[in-house]
C-alpha cells in the first residue's frame, strides 16, 4: 500500500500563494507588453514626418555655404533620431562639425596662395574651401556646366585654362597648381621649370578616395577645417537619401526589382566595377549584369542585350534626355521591355554623374529619385 504525502496546511497555503502571484504577474505582463508580428512590409508612423530633401539646397552646402551645411545637418540628425536609435552621424562627428561650423561662421576669409587646378576635380574642391580670389584660373569646359558648378564663384574668376595657358603662369604666377596622371608631361614639366609646386590628385573610384583627396587639398591649402566639415557633410549626405529612401519603403512603397543604370555617349554603357557610378550603385542595392570586365571603366552593350535583361526600371546617365526619349521610343528591340512598356525610363545627368567629388552626393541623390519614381510595383 503507498504511502500518501502530507503537506502541511500552511505549506500548502504559502505554494498555492507564490503559483497565483506568478501567474497574475505573467499575464499582466502579456497585457502590458504588446508583441509585432513581423511582416514583409513595415508601416512608418503617420506622425513621422520627415525634413524635405532639396536638391538645390544640397547643392548649395556642397558649393562650401556654411549656413546651409548647419542647417541641413541639424535637420538631417532630427530627421534620423525619428526613424533610428541613432543620428545622421556618429554623435561625436555630429558634435565635431557643428564646431568646426561655429569656428568658421566666426572667421574672416583670408586671400593667401595663389592656386591653380587644371582638373575639375581639384576646382571643384578649391570653389568649396577657398575664396574665388585666391584661384587664378579654371578649366574653361567646367563654365558650360552652371548648373552643376557655382556660376557666381565661378564668374569672379576671370581667367580659364585652356589646355596649356602661358600667359596665365607669365601674369599670375600661381604658388600651387594641381595636376592629375592624365595631365600632359610637357604642361606638367613647364609646371616644374616655373618653380611652382605641384600636388597631384589621382583616379578616383570611390566615396572613400574622395574623401582621401578632398582633405589632402584642403591640407595643402591651409583649410583643413573646411575640408573636415564637408567630408563630414558629405557623408551625412548620403546616410540622409540612405534614411530617406527607407523611410519611404517602410511606408510601403516598392522599389523596381529589376532596375538597370547605364550610360550613354556613343552607345549604351554599363559601368564596371571600377567606377565610382558602381561602387553608388551597390550601396543602393542595385545589382547590375556582372560583365566581367576588369580593364575597362565602361561596358557597351546593344538594345537587344538591354531587352534580355528585362530591367522594370531604365536609369540613363546622358546629355541629351530628348534623343534618348526618342532613341528608345523608336527601339523595336525594347519596345515590349518592362520598363519601357510602363513608362519607366528615366534620364538623369551626365555631368553630375561623372563628377568625382563632393557633387557624388546629387549623383547619388539623382540615382535614389529615379528608383523612387521607378518604384511602387
Amino acid at each position: 500500500m503507498k504511502k500518501r504525502l502530507f503537506i502541511p496546511l500552511p505549506y500548502l497555503l504559502s505554494i498555492t500563494f507564490i503559483i497565483v502571484w506568478w501567474v497574475i504577474a505573467f499575464n499582466s505582463h502579456e497585457k502590458t507588453v504588446p508583441t509585432k508580428e513581423l511582416t514583409q512590409t513595415c508601416t512608418q508612423p503617420e506622425s513621422v514626418i520627415l525634413s524635405k530633401l532639396d536638391r538645390q539646397t544640397i547643392r548649395r552646402a556642397l558649393d562650401g555655404d556654411l549656413t546651409t551645411i548647419v542647417q541641413l545637418l541639424t535637420d538631417w540628425d532630427i530627421d534620423a533620431r525619428l526613424i533610428q536609435d541613432e543620428g545622421v552621424l556618429p554623435n561625436e562627428q555630429f558634435c565635431h562639425a557643428m564646431s568646426l561650423a561655429r569656428q568658421l561662421q566666426q572667421e574672416t576669409e583670408e586671400t593667401s596662395a595663389r592656386l591653380l587646378p587644371q582638373t575639375f576635380v581639384s576646382a571643384s574642391f578649391l570653389l568649396a574651401l577657398s575664396p574665388p580670389e585666391n584661384i587664378i584660373a579654371l578649366p574653361k569646359a567646367m563654365r558650360r556646366h552652371r548648373h552643376l558648378y557655382p556660376g557666381d564663384k565661378m564668374d569672379a574668376i576671370s581667367l580659364d585654362i585652356d589646355g596649356y595657358n602661358t600667359e596665365i603662369l607669365a601674369k599670375n604666377k600661381p604658388d600651387l597648381a594641381f595636376i592629375a596622371p592624365y595631365s600632359h608631361p610637357s604642361t606638367v614639366q613647364t609646371l616644374k621649370n616655373q618653380g611652382i609646386e605641384l600636388l597631384s590628385i589621382d583616379n578616383i573610384s570611390s566615396v572613400d578616395e574622395v574623401i582621401e583627396s578632398l582633405h589632402r587639398v584642403g591640407k595643402a591649402i591651409n583649410e583643413n577645417r573646411r575640408a573636415t566639415l564637408l567630408a563630414l557633410f558629405i557623408e551625412a549626405a548620403l546616410n540622409t537619401v540612405d534614411n530617406h529612401l527607407s523611410a519611404w519603403c517602410e511606408a510601403g512603397n516598392i522599389l523596381p526589382k529589376r532596375p538597370l543604370y547605364l550610360t550613354r555617349v556613343m552607345n549604351f554603357a554599363i559601368p564596371t566595377e571600377k567606377t565610382l557610378q558602381a561602387k553608388l550603385l551597390h550601396r543602393l542595392g542595385i545589382n547590375q549584369p556582372n560583365v566581367n570586365d576588369t580593364i575597362a571603366w565602361q561596358h557597351c552593350i546593344d538594345l537587344e542585350t538591354i531587352a534580355h535583361y528585362t530591367p522594370d526600371c531604365l536609369i540613363i546617365s546622358c546629355s541629351d534626355t530628348q534623343a534618348i526619349h526618342n532613341l528608345i521610343d523608336q527601339s523595336k528591340a525594347l519596345k515590349h521591355t518592362p520598363a519601357v512598356a510602363t513608362r519607366r525610363v528615366f534620364c538623369i545627368d551626365e555631368e553630375t554623374q561623372n563628377a568625382p567629388c563632393q557633387y557624388l552626393v546629387l549623383a547619388y541623390f539623382d540615382i535614389a529619385e529615379a528608383l523612387k519614381m521607378g518604384g511602387n510595383g
